[in-house]
C-alpha cells in the first residue's frame, strides 16, 4: 500500500495480474479519478481514507479476477500484513479457500523484514511519485495536484518502480523465494530483552521453598 495525496492510497500486489485499487478519503468516488490510472485499476472510497473489511473484500474480488487462481494447478499464496481487515474477514477467508488461495498473515512488527513490497518497492515508488508530482507542479504553475491527478501520477511512478529486478529482489531478501529461515539474527531480538521480566509466580514459588 502506498500513501499519496493526503489520505489517498493505492494498493498493489506483487502478482501475475494487475489488481491495483485507488483508495480515496470520500464515500462517493468519481470515475474521473481513475482516468489514466494503471490499466486494470479500480477506485474505492471510505470516510477517512483507510481500508475496511468491505473494501478489502472488494480488492480481493478484483485480485481474483486478475489472477484467476481457481484455474491454476497449485495454490496461490497471498501474503498479508496482518491487518484486521483481512485477518478478521471470514467472508474473504472462505472465498480464498474455495478459490485455491492460501492466505498467510505476517506476524506483527515483522513486515520490514518479511514483506517484499516494503523491502524493495515502496520507498522507490514513493520517490518516483514525488518526482512525477513535482514535475506536474512545475508544468502547471499556480495549481495544486488533486484527486483527479493521482491516478495518472501513480501510473507513471508505478511504471518506473515496478521492475522484475525489484520484484525478485524483494522475494529473495524477505526469504520467501528462495525460502530462507535465516533472515532474522540474534541481533534482531536484542531490543526485546528489555521487556523481559521475571515470572511473579516463579518468584513466589522460590520464596515459599526457601
Amino acid at each position: 500500500m502506498q500513501h499519496l495525496n493526503e489520505n489517498t492510497q493505492f494498493w498493489y500486489p506483487v502478482s501475475a495480474g494487475s489488481a491495483q485499487v485507488g483508495l480515496y478519503p470520500r464515500v462517493r468516488v468519481k470515475p474521473d479519478f481513475m482516468d489514466n490510472a494503471p490499466v486494470g485499476a479500480i477506485a474505492a472510497g471510505s470516510k477517512n481514507g483507510w481500508i475496511t473489511v468491505e473494501l478489502f473484500q472488494k480488492w480481493f474480488d478484483h485480485l481474483l479476477n486478475a489472477v484467476h487462481p481457481e484455474a491454476r494447478n497449485e495454490k496461490v499464496l497471498l501474503i498479508l500484513d496482518g491487518h484486521s481487515s483481512d485477518t478478521c474477514n471470514i467472508n474473504v477467508v472462505d472465498k480464498a479457500r474455495a478459490m485455491n488461495v492460501e492466505m498467510l498473515s505476517l506476524p506483527s512488527h515483522s513486515t520490514h523484514k518479511m514483506q517484499s513490497l516494503d523491502i524493495t518497492f515502496v520507498k522507490s515508488a514513493n520517490a518516483f511519485y514525488d518526482n512525477c508530482a513535482n514535475a506536474w507542479l512545475r508544468a502547471h504553475p499556480g495549481r495544486v495536484t488533486s484527486e483527479l491527478e493521482v491516478g495518472a501520477l501513480f501510473r507513471e511512478a508505478y511504471g518506473k518502480a515496478a521492475t522484475v529486478q525489484k520484484t525478485t529482489s524483494g522475494f529473495h531478501k524477505s526469504g520467501i523465494c528462495p525460502f530462507s529461515n535465516d533472515i532474522f539474527t540474534d541481533e534482531d531480538f536484542v531490543v526485546a530483552e528489555m521487556t523481559e521480566r521475571p515470572d511473579p509466580g516463579a518468584i513466589g514459588d522460590v520464596a515459599a521453598c526457601s
